[in-house]
């Protein structure tokens, strides 16, 4: 019936045709048999008849964002028609690209079909396919479900070995992406299905762990591991304990990475399965013995983080948990703690003693810092960080969330090089100065470790020894990236340690090593009104959080909630300060604190809307009565509003006794209105904020005279101010009308100004307008020589838009607006005037940057005049246009050798009158330009009003080169007839 209707409805119905096939394959109620049947009459129909088939793909295309299951089912049957084949993949590959085709959709569309499907296992495949090698996250999901789904349709073994075959393939395609999802498929058929016949054929992946990454080599083991245990035969088989005994025994410290890897998988896969516990502990007792024994600092380091990954994320059951717990803290013990007497040995001739005490007399334990920072015992160094973190996260994991059971690790002494021996570090012997770095290296991976491990924690105590430590930290960094910057072989000794390949470049330390977590940023800053934070450690706090703001675009919860918690905390620096002048110390928390609230307003992927206007509200003065679901409500100008009026207000508190914050701080606070009136895209606020900005402008353009730093704010501001206007032309007039000449400034404007008159649109109006801010900043820049270069650029933009779209409005309104018009064009004639003088200058210096500048500009002057005399002469006005040479002058406005060098091409001479009648300027400063110059240097015309016909004059001057190709005969004949006329 349905092959029927294909080959024979009429053309004009094939459209409902189609829609008809959709609503018959979207059925529910459409048994296998018959949908079998259907799917199978509507391939063969559209192979018989392939103008159905391409009114099908046109259908496909058209509803891409209302795909249903119907569709998938004619994309299936398509796939199979060799025909269209190559044209379904394209459209199902952009359908899975754009997530046009989602995971609930495939499992609406065939997962209740698959007794339907048995013939159609091919295209299954070539869909499968595609899903495994499209970019889209979605489409890994389908891959999973479509390989489980082709696995269960065929019950023939030589089938299922080939679609495993196919997932293998992809593994061994070397394509990163391809070999993660084809893993995740292989694992996730695993656990659905029993693969234990299949466990020879995929046990070929073991031969082939060394060309893997770390992470498909974990992927392998929990394949197997997954295999294993669907199996059902645990107990009896121990292939995988012979073989990672194998790689955690091996010479070569790559196979014993991964045995490592695999013995930390399996105990997680075994781990979960209480049948499979004591071969979880087998492999446990294994991994340990091994890494102890064979004392490799990468190989035991990453158990311990492997083993860290696996409880945090509660794969790890309770009696394991408790197994590692002992183990790491039998290690720790043995190897690394000792009593607070006990003095450590160091083979070095070295003072050291025990700092960092917080438990003072009450410390049970210290941490022999300098003895770890030796060659013997740098595998121990690397082990110390990951080892402490396991056995935080397994007391964690035991005692609900405590940790009142290891805070004596917090508090602990540690043994460090005395302050003796760092400050003469620089006449100590070589070795000295490498186990004094790697000291205070260790020291800080070490505070960095526990502050992390301790700052979920909610105990006051806890927080307060966070707090503390942040400060030490602050304390051994400072003097660590001293050293780093004043001894070479500090530097060398930190490179060494963290693994850096080239040290050519400076060591940051606050790049290199493990950020804070944001919880611990969140707990300084919640504590930032208390005396025990000082500003060094609020300053490093505000640091990290500024970079955790800035280098992600995407959050885990548990990471946004605690940034919206110290973010929100950001007011105790903002507002909650002493009142009267701020010393340096407190400007720079200030605007660090401002700093961090611009990133994170700006960053979309950690503040969604409702966190931002949340923030708003926070730093909003409001009644104590209101609440964020109210305030939610208002209007984004309100709120907003508010907020600039906060921080405003907070500015002029900041002044103090007379004295304002430094230009430094206030552009903070421009870059966060700024930031905050972009979000909320409210006219009222950025009025407001536009205001503001003007206000520290004006400051900015007084200080840059005295600090160069002030003319990069005047750059940014202007950007900014630009950024929160509608109408930028309007903007720059604006700031035109300052009277200040600030070189910056002129140089930002000419800039902006060349932006745009590049998109000016055809309004004679705004033409205008543009043309008199060119003149004004040409006024302005004469006598500047260092913005030559923004001058002729802009110059040569304006004169192409006065040829391209001011003329043509001239054009139509020259009979009408005759004095207006021609004024227009004397006035703009004043400023290319100047940029003549400018293009002769630039030529005569020989400036290797501006020089190449000059041509194209001298081609645009010279388009502007032919375009006004071809502008009066279609308008039966040419005798008003005249056209002379000007008296060549220099740049100080005197004339050169009273013109006695004979110019060729255009020689035709002006008068003194209508010379000075053309209004050449004089530029003062300039220096002097040789008396004799190029003949094409200045030949300039002038264009001058005939007596006769109007009193307004024209004036116009540009060059020709006679040798040059793009010189026209038409000028030199213009020229030449000028001198008749005159």
């Amino acid at each position: 019936m349905i092959r029927f209707l294909v080959c024979s409805a009429p053309s004009f119905l094939i459209p409902q045709s189609v829609n008809k096939m959709r609503r018959i394959f979207a059925q529910r109620s459409l048994g296998p048999g018959p949908a079998k049947l259907a799917l199978e009459e509507f391939r063969d129909g559209i192979s018989a008849r392939l103008e159905f088939g391409e009114m099908v793909i046109q259908s496909l295309k058209d509803t891409q964002e209302k795909y249903c299951a119907g569709d998938l089912w004619m994309m299936l049957a398509l796939l199979d028609v060799l025909s269209f084949r190559k044209r379904i993949e394209k459209l199902v590959q952009l359908a899975l690209l754009r997530g046009h085709i989602s995971s609930d959709l495939f499992s609406a569309a065939f997962e209740t079909h698959q007794d339907t499907l048995c013939g159609f296992s091919t295209s299954m495949m070539k869909f499968a396919n595609l899903a495994m090698y499209s970019g889209s996250e979605s489409a890994a999901e389908i891959a999973q479900k479509q390989y489980l789904l082709l696995y269960k349709m065929n019950d023939r073994h030589d089938l299922q070995r080939e679609i495993l075959g196919s997932l293998l393939e992809h593994v061994g395609c070397r394509k990163t992406k391809v070999v993660r999802k084809a893993f995740d498929c292989l694992i996730y058929i695993a656990q659905n299905v029993d693969l234990s016949a299949f466990m020879p054929f995929l046990g070929g992946l073991l031969d082939f762990l060394d060309s893997f990454e770390d992470e498909q080599v974990s992927q392998v083991f929990e394949l197997l591991g997954t295999a294993r245990i669907r199996s059902g035969q645990i107990e009896n088989d121990e292939s995988l304990e012979i073989i990672l005994r194998k790689e955690l025994t091996h010479v070569d410290e790559k196979f014993r990475r991964i045995g490592v890897l695999g013995s930390c998988t399996l105990v997680q896969v075994f781990g979960e399965e209480q049948a499979a516990h004591d071969q979880a502990k087998a492999i446990l007792a294994l991994l340990f013995k091994s890494v102890e024994s064979n004392r490799s600092r990468s190989a035991e380091a990453l158990a311990y983080e492997k083993l860290i990954l696996a409880c945090a994320k509660g794969r790890i059951e309770r009696s394991l948990t408790k197994t590692i717990r002992r183990k790491c803290l039998k290690v720790f013990e043995a190897r690394f703690a000792g009593k607070l007497e006990d003095k450590p040995s160091c083979i070095l001739d070295m003072d050291i003693e025990a700092k960092y005490n917080l438990d003072g007399e009450d410390a049970t334990i210290s941490i022999p810092i300098v003895a770890l920072a030796q060659n013997g015992r740098r595998c121990d160094a690397h082990t110390l960080c990951p080892l402490i973190e396991l056995l935080c996260e397994t007391t964690k994991h035991l005692a609900s969330g405590s940790l009142d059971d290891t805070d004596a690790i917090l508090g602990c002494p540690l043994w460090m090089p005395a302050d003796s021996v760092l400050d003469s570090l620089s006449d100590q012997a070589a070795p000295v100065q490498v186990a004094a770095a790697t000291s205070l290296l260790l020291a800080a991976l070490w505070i960095r470790c526990i502050v992390n491990t301790f700052s979920t924690s909610t105990s006051a105590d806890i927080q307060g020894a966070i707090c503390e430590r942040i400060e030490n930290l602050y304390t051994i960094e400072e003097t660590l990236q001293g050293l780093i910057g004043r001894q070479p072989v500090c530097k060398d000794a930190v490179g060494d340690f963290l693994g850096i390949k080239s040290q050519t470049k400076p060591i940051k330390l606050s790049e290199l090593l493990r950020p804070l977590d944001v919880s611990v940023m969140g707990v300084i800053v919640s504590n930032a009104h208390n005396a025990s934070v000082s500003t060094g450690e609020a300053q490093l706090v505000l640091h990290e959080l500024t970079l955790f703001c800035t280098h992600r675009s995407r959050y885990l919860p548990r990471e946004r909630k605690a940034a919206i918690t110290a973010l929100t905390s950001l007011r105790v620096f903002v507002f909650d300060t002493d009142e009267g002048a701020m010393d340096e110390s407190d400007c720079v928390c200030l605007r660090l604190a401002l700093h961090c609230l611009t990133l994170a307003i700006a960053n979309e992927g950690l503040l969604h809307e409702k966190d931002f206007y949340g923030l708003l509200f926070n730093f909003a003065p409001t009644k104590s009565n209101d609440d964020l679901s109210e305030i939610i409500k208002w209007e984004p100008a309100e709120l907003g509003t508010k907020f600039l009026r906060s921080l405003v207000s907070r500015m002029q508190r900041v002044e103090g006794d007379g004295e304002s914050p430094d230009l430094a701080t206030n552009m903070e606070f421009a870059r966060l209105l700024s930031a905050a009136a972009f979000r909320t895209a409210s006219a009222e606020l950025t009025s407001d904020v536009a205001s503001q900005i003007d206000k520290i402008l004006d400051r900015a353009l007084e200080e840059s005279e005295k600090h160069r730093r002030a003319s990069n704010f005047v750059e940014e501001l202007v950007g900014l101010r630009m950024k929160l206007s509608s109408d930028e032309l309007d903007v720059i007039c604006t700031i035109l009308k300052r009277p200040t000449e600030n070189t910056t400034l002129v140089k930002v404007l000419l800039d902006e100004l060349q932006r745009v008159a590049a998109n000016c649109p055809s309004n004679i109006d705004q033409l205008g307008t543009l043309f008199n801010a060119h003149s004004e900043l040409v006024d302005r820049g004469r006598d500047q020589p260092t913005v030559f270069t923004s001058l002729m650029k802009c110059g040569r933009t304006v004169a192409q838009a006065f040829s391209g779209k001011m003329i043509p409005c001239l054009r139509e309104r020259l009979n009408t607006h005759r004095q207006e018009s021609l004024q227009l064009i004397k006035d703009f004639q004043r400023s290319t005037r100047v940029l003549q003088h400018i293009c002769a200058h630039v030529k005569a210096q020989k400036s290797s940057k501006q020089t190449p500048l000059v041509p194209s500009l001298k081609r645009a002057l010279e388009t502007v005049v032919f375009s006004v005399k071809g502008l009066l002469e279609s308008t039966d006005a040419s005798s008003a246009f005249w056209m002379g040479n000007l008296k060549h002058r220099n740049l100080q406005g005197d004339v050169v050798a009273s013109q006695a060098y004979h110019l060729e091409g255009a020689t035709a001479t002006a008068t003194q009158a209508s010379t000075e009648r053309s209004g050449d300027s004089e530029l003062s400063h300039l220096p002097d330009v040789p008396s004799k110059v190029e003949d094409n240097d200045h030949e300039e015309l002038t264009l001058e009003s005939n007596p006769s016909e109007t009193s307004e004059g024209l004036a116009e001057g540009a060059t020709e080169n006679k040798d040059d190709q793009d010189g026209r005969k038409t000028f030199e004949e213009a020229a030449a007839s000028s001198d008749d006329d005159q």
